[in-house]
């Protein structure tokens, strides 16, 4: 079920970088091109998953590994759909990448602090016994 939910934030997140590309480059994606942009979105989602539950990675190591697995899925996305052509395509695929994965990070941060800070919390329950 944890990876089911992790490939739904995927898509969501997928969802809303979307609509910004598109409301800033006035096109809209075609059918299959959203069915490829969620299913590699899903896969990104669960593979970040999987790298932070299994191996114990710094926050900056993981980080790290996360946004270089984006960007490959992200760029193979694009590859396939032949939108990079040219270094002015590749700029706008830049651009909209690092916008959509300083959203998907400040959300993973945001969330995972809060939950963060309710253990603290327990912990110095815990420990004033």
């Amino acid at each position: 079920m944890k990876y089911v939910s992790s490939a739904i934030k995927g898509i969501a997140i997928a969802s809303i970088a979307m609509i910004i590309y598109s409301t800033y480059y006035k096109f809209w994606f075609d059918i299959d091109e959203v069915f490829l942009i969620f299913v590699l979105s899903s896969i990104q989602a669960i593979l970040s998953r999987i790298t932070r539950i299994n191996f114990r990675l710094p926050d900056l190591l993981y980080l790290s590994v996360n946004a270089v697995t984006s960007y490959t899925i992200a760029f193979s996305a694009c590859m396939i759909m032949g939108d990079i052509f040219t270094l002015n395509d590749f700029l706008k695929f830049t651009w909209a990448w690092l916008l959509t994965f300083s959203l998907a990070f400040l959300y993973s941060y945001f969330s995972n602090r809060k939950k963060v800070d309710d253990i603290n919390k327990k912990i110095e329950r815990i420990s004033k016994l």
